[in-house]
């Protein structure tokens, strides 16, 4: 499935630039540079924007250190249009384990990935667009390290093209006014006794 490319950061509660651990970082989720905050806090955050919105099918992320991790999308274009509207974001992935009270403490699986289907998604927003995503997470059980987030995916399904689908219960794709038969469907034996009965009628002229 394609991924969602992300253009910038818009904002973040802080970052570790001292083991240059940036916000930025994420942006490039092959890179695999981690995002940090740069001390402990209550919960961090980080606030990414697509220059397109998008619709998300599925999401695949990498801690670094959290024991939750939430997942909240907005429309810009809601805000743009009327300066007055606050910018409201909704919750796309409710507050997942990532770290449990005992690795936190030990600092043990801080690296884990986990992937979300679509059904693990709100209803009410995997099924709209969006270009803003705000990551949050916390880490309630050791306040003595920094924590974030190694890498995040959020992909989407690819686009249906009107002029090309395949009709149900048919082995016939159409495209545009065209339609093509799949050979996987062919009876052989059917075609050899077109055949016969041709060359015979062909005979008989």
């Amino acid at each position: 499935m394609p991924e969602i490319t992300f253009a910038k950061i818009i904002g973040f509660s802080s970052e570790d630039s001292a083991n240059h651990l940036y916000a930025h970082n994420l942006l490039k989720s092959k890179d695999f540079k981690s995002w940090k905050c740069d001390e402990w806090q209550t919960s961090s955050y980080v606030i990414l924007e697509t220059n397109d919105d998008h619709k998300v099918d599925n999401i695949e992320i990498g801690n670094d250190g959290s024991a939750f991790v939430e997942v909240f999308v907005a429309n810009a274009g809601t805000a743009l249009s009327d300066p007055n509207k606050q910018l409201k974001y909704q919750v796309l992935l409710s507050t997942s384990s990532f770290m449990t009270p005992s690795d936190s403490k030990l600092q043990a699986n801080c690296q884990r990935i986990r992937q979300f289907p679509n059904e693990k998604l709100s209803p009410n927003a995997r099924n709209e667009k969006w270009n803003r995503f705000k990551i949050v997470c916390t880490q309630p059980f050791n306040k003595t390290i920094p924590f974030g987030l190694a890498f995040v995916r959020f992909n989407t399904r690819p686009e249906v093209d009107e002029e090309m689908d395949i009709t149900p219960g048919s082995s016939a794709l159409n495209i545009g006014p065209f339609r093509l038969r799949s050979a996987a469907n062919d009876d052989p034996e059917s075609d050899r006794n077109s055949q016969t009965t041709k060359a015979s009628k062909l005979r008989n002229t």
